[in-house]
């Protein structure tokens, strides 16, 4: 049975399957930002992680360039070891206030771009440290042109010290002031995954409560109209489900079964009250038979007494002959009456057989019909059984997404429950169409029985007929004969025995033909037991 819905309306409107793959995109999509806004944190805390490692080591460059001071003006180091050190001492604290590549250890070309400091006062400390910077290597190159034994070499020695403390001091703020402002970045970070968590799981829980209301409400309608079905409530309206996905195609095939339903409902009604008019027909017109079967049987008995008492005066038969002319003639008005009798009994036999095959060809149609009920009940067997497998993978699809597929797989888990009692009823439905099936097939058969024995009664009439014409044509050969019955009363008497004889035949014949006729009031009776037995099955569903 094909679909005749074509008119998709946007994404809602789409498969089952589709709508199942949207939620899966949905939720492959916000991993995949969440993700990416994970991976752009990460590099942004990475940087940050180096300028705290530069700061640190501008503090470590700080007593550096003191130690190489001092060893310097011991002769221990040279001053090319001193300006390398101050170089890099400045060059780092210049990128850490404006940004740009620093270089990433002592001795090592490899460098690494840093950003400008964004913060204002992390910026204020920064370059109050680069001031301080610049007086300490000035400061450092005035203690380096004096002599150890100067009075000015203490004063400038002990200010340059002073003046390490402060920086190093400032340093501590500097790094302090870093290290807290990477740890506020990184709460922002919690705070703003949180957040974005939040969003995606209220909106995949509201996207997926939408589809699965979209599958359930009208699953719903099916499942009621099934129940009401089950109930014999044919009454119902149509779904009417405008949709054209497999939900809308379950419902159009639900609908096209319901009119087929009542249509059949209707028709098996019909040809129920037929078959019950026909079998009233044919049960009066074979009671009128077995009257008329009745009366030839008594017809004959009369012929044989006469022809025993034409027999036992045989020997008078010459004083007689005027009586046995008379009884002769007796003898042919009883035969015409018997063979318009079983002409009669032909007629009649002849109508029932007509009538029975009328009623076995109704009762085949009916059979085919209920047949056809049986294809449409496997149609929805294989619907829910397709729905079934559907909510099976479904349940499979939710359980490989873990915990957020897990809402998703009760509905499938529902959508298998639904499947599994439609298919239930159509069990049920397929279990009563099968004892109405074997209702018919045995109508069928007793309809054809009944048929044979129509057949073989109305053989019996003929030979009946046969036999009465035979026994007409020989009284009237006795009576012609009467005059010559003085000269042939040996040969007259073997012929009233076979008279006699033919007559004994007759009755046994009517007799049989009572005992079928008698077989056919049975079978009808059991016909119409069985058509109010159907009627009684069909009754159940109210059209």
């Amino acid at each position: 049975m094909s679909s005749t819905i074509t008119k998709p309306r946007g994404w809602m409107w789409g498969r089952v399957a589709t709508k199942i793959t949207l939620i899966s995109v949905f939720f492959v999509v916000a991993l995949g930002a969440i993700i990416w806004f994970t991976a752009e944190a990460v590099n942004a805390q990475e940087n940050d992680a180096r300028i705290i490692q530069f700061v640190g080591r501008q503090r470590m460059l700080q007593k550096q360039h003191v130690i190489e001071v001092l060893l310097l003006m011991q002769g221990k180091t040279t001053r090319a070891a001193l300006d390398e050190t101050r170089a890099l001492w400045r060059d780092t604290q210049d990128k850490l206030i404006n940004g740009g590549e620093v270089q990433v250890r002592m001795g090592s070309t490899e460098r690494t771009r840093i950003p400008a400091a964004a913060d204002p006062v992390l910026l204020s400390r920064l370059e109050k440290q680069r001031d301080n910077i610049e007086e300490a290597i000035k400061k450092a190159d005035a203690l380096l042109k004096l002599a150890p034994e100067s009075p000015e070499y203490a004063v400038v020695l002990q200010e340059l010290q002073e003046l390490d403390e402060v920086m190093q001091a400032l340093g501590s703020e500097n790094a302090h002031g870093f290290t807290q402002l990477l740890l506020d970045k990184i709460n922002d970070l919690v705070d703003a995954e949180v957040t974005i968590g939040i969003i995606v799981s209220a909106a995949g829980f509201l996207f997926g409560w939408i589809i699965s209301r979209e599958i359930s409400k009208p699953l719903q309608q099916v499942v009621r109209s099934a129940q009401a079905i089950a109930e014999g409530n044919l009454r119902i309206d149509k779904l009417n489900l405008d949709r054209a996905d497999e939900v809308g195609m379950l419902g159009e095939a639900f609908d096209h079964m319901l009119d087929n339903l009542k249509g059949l409902s209707g028709q098996i009604a019909g040809v129920t009250e037929n078959v019950n008019s026909a079998t009233a027909e044919i049960l009066a017109s074979t009671q009128q038979q077995a009257a008329s079967t009745r009366e030839q049987a008594a017809t004959v008995q009369e012929v044989t007494t006469t022809m025993q008492e034409i027999t036992q005066s045989g020997t008078e038969i010459t004083d007689r002959v005027k009586q046995v002319a008379a009884s002769a003639e007796a003898a042919s008005t009883a035969s015409s009456s018997g063979i318009a009798a079983v002409q009669n009994t032909n007629r009649l036999m002849e109508n029932v057989r007509q009538q029975v095959e009328e009623v076995a060809l109704k009762i085949v149609s009916l059979s085919e019909k209920t047949q056809v009920i049986g294809e449409i009940i496997n149609t929805v067997n294989d619907i829910a059984e397709q729905s079934n497998l559907l909510a099976l993978n479904a349940s499979i699809e939710a359980a490989s997404a873990g915990e957020q597929g897990s809402r998703f797989s009760v509905v499938a888990g529902e959508m298998r429950n639904l499947a599994e009692r439609a298919k239930e009823s159509t069990v049920q439905v397929s279990s009563i169409l099968s004892d109405i099936q074997k209702g018919i097939n045995s109508s069928v058969m007793l309809a054809e029985e009944a048929v044979k024995r129509s057949e073989s009664g109305k053989h019996q009439s003929e030979v009946a007929e046969k036999t009465i014409h035979q026994m007409m044509q020989t009284t009237v050969d006795s009576i012609n004969a009467f005059q010559q019955i003085i000269g042939a009363t040996s040969q007259q008497q073997i012929g009233f025995d076979q008279v006699a004889q033919g007559m004994r035949d007759i009755r046994m014949a009517a007799e049989q033909n009572a005992v079928g006729t008698g077989q056919l009031e049975q079978a009808l009776s059991n016909l119409n037991v069985l058509s109010s037995q159907l009627r009684l099955a069909v009754s159940r569903y109210q059209v």
